[in-house]
């Protein structure tokens, strides 16, 4: 729960809009899918990136 109070959230916002800033700002995108194909630790976790959750 302390992670909640310490990482940016954003909600609500259009999702277009969101990713237009993200890749602006050189942050990765991570999603969640039971049919993708690489797996969580294949990313790099050491650089800016947005965790999505559906």
């Amino acid at each position: 729960m302390g992670s909640l109070f310490q990482v940016p959230v954003v909600n609500g916002l259009d999702d277009n809009e969101i990713i237009k800033w993200l890749n602006h700002n050189s942050i990765n995108i991570i999603a969640a899918d039971l049919d993708g194909e690489e797996y969580y630790y294949s990313a790099n976790l050491k650089e800016p990136l947005a965790l999505v959750i559906v």
